[in-house]
């Protein structure tokens, strides 16, 4: 947390002296200037989003050092929205005023689809965010990061088809991100042949034990959670516990990071459920012994002294998938830049290969998801890479019975636990 907040507190302080348009990238000291390439860099310190601003810097510095080693130097012009999804709009023309090739956007903030829509000065990939209408073919948005509808079809491929559950509740808290996950995951469900038992939203800070037990009272087979507040998750998780209810309990894709149950009272999480707790996201992860993928967590942790979020290496890829864009573009033109994002196949950086085309701005596809388990086995695969369980709660790995690797690395799966 001590290397967190040192970095941060560089961040604003070269932020202040330059009227609050930083000049110098993670890597370089205060005024550093890189010849190449700009990117532009959005992400915030502060409210929703919040929580991937050490991984927004600390990804670009990374891909900073290694556009720079493949003899294609990058300037990352990063900016701190601040939680203000107007100021991030802002920000974006700027960025594109001032030569940015395109722009990344390093935030799940519901509110930046709204905020960003419409602009297409330059290319825009969005690394975190997972709204489902965030992107659409024809315009300049793309995306490296599961939207909730993918999420929502894997978890209920798997739910039903898999494992054979057929009564489903789900709860929601009432905000749009909230609601449209629900909508989603109904939806799969629904394409699956299970029947939806329940569903229910609430308000966050308000009664959760009123859904909790009548999920139970309906004989659910699972309930599937669908919030952007981890506090709110835990209180469910807890819940369940103390009514001892024994249903299966499934996160959002958001909610699937290091520091879930990360709290005392949340150290009961693994051991109440029959599965533990099930999320989803891609496969990519520290559970796998690549080089280009744990050697990505392990440059991070030793640069940064902390540990690199799952969805870190989705803001790295980003990054390179512009410059190397922008390269095969000739410039910085940005329907050259868009044509040649969207003539991507299969690019290779630190996560799942990625592809676009005209006619789909979405990187992601069902064959990059995996589900994702809760464990508080520090021996389980990619544990090393997790906070220490002993101070509480526990981490998520990938269940390799859900995913299937290209044929080139599928004997990574052989041997790690399931």
């Amino acid at each position: 947390m001590r290397a967190r907040a040192a970095l941060l507190a560089v961040f604003l302080l070269t932020a202040c002296e330059s009227d609050g348009e930083p000049t110098a990238g993670p890597t370089g000291g205060p005024g550093a200037t890189p010849a190449g390439t700009k990117i532009g860099l959005l992400y915030s310190i502060s409210d929703v989003g919040g929580e991937f601003a050490q991984a927004a810097l600390g990804s670009s510095g990374l891909a900073t050092e290694d556009a720079e080693a493949e003899g294609r130097p990058i300037e990352v012009l990063d900016r701190d929205y601040a939680g203000n999804a107007k100021r991030a709009g802002q920000l974006a023309q700027q960025l594109a005023d001032q030569g940015a090739v395109g722009i990344v956007v390093a935030s799940d903030d519901p509110a930046l689809v709204p905020a960003l829509a419409g602009f297409d000065d330059v290319p825009v990939i969005h690394a975190l965010l997972s709204d489902d209408d965030a992107v659409a073919p024809g315009d300049a948005s793309f995306r490296v990061a599961p939207s909730n509808r993918l999420q929502a079809e894997k978890l209920a491929d798997y739910l039903v088809a898999e494992r054979g559950l057929q009564r489903v509740a789900i709860l929601h808290d009432d905000s749009a991100f909230g609601t449209e996950g629900a909508d989603d995951v109904e939806d799969a469900l629904g394409q699956q042949g299970a029947a939806v038992v329940l569903r229910e939203s609430f308000k966050v800070g308000a009664d959760i034990h009123t859904p909790v037990s009548h999920a139970g009272q309906l004989d659910a087979d699972a309930l599937v959670l669908w919030t952007r507040d981890n506090g709110e998750a835990g209180r469910v998780t807890i819940e369940m516990h103390k009514a001892n209810q024994g249903y299966q309990l499934v996160l959002s894709g958001n909610l699937a990071t290091f520091d879930y149950g990360k709290n005392a009272a949340s150290q009961v999480t693994p051991v109440a459920f029959r599965d533990g707790i099930l999320s989803v996201g891609t496969w990519a992860g520290p559970w796998f012994d690549l080089d280009r993928i744990k050697g990505f967590f392990e440059r991070f942790r030793e640069i940064n002294n902390v540990e690199a979020p799952f969805q870190a290496v989705q803001i790295y890829d980003a990054i390179l998938l512009l410059a190397r864009a922008a390269e095969r573009a000739g410039g910085s033109d940005p329907g050259s830049v868009a044509r040649a994002l969207e003539e991507t196949r299969d690019f290779e950086g630190a996560g799942v290969p990625i592809s676009f085309s005209p006619g789909n701005h979405e990187g992601i596809g069902m064959e990059d998801m995996a589900i994702l388990a809760f464990t508080k086995d520090q021996a389980a695969s990619g544990g090393e890479f997790a906070p220490d369980i002993s101070t509480g709660g526990g981490f998520f790995t990938i269940d390799t019975r859900t995913v299937t690797l290209p044929s080139e690395i599928a004997y990574l799966t052989e041997g790690l636990a399931t």
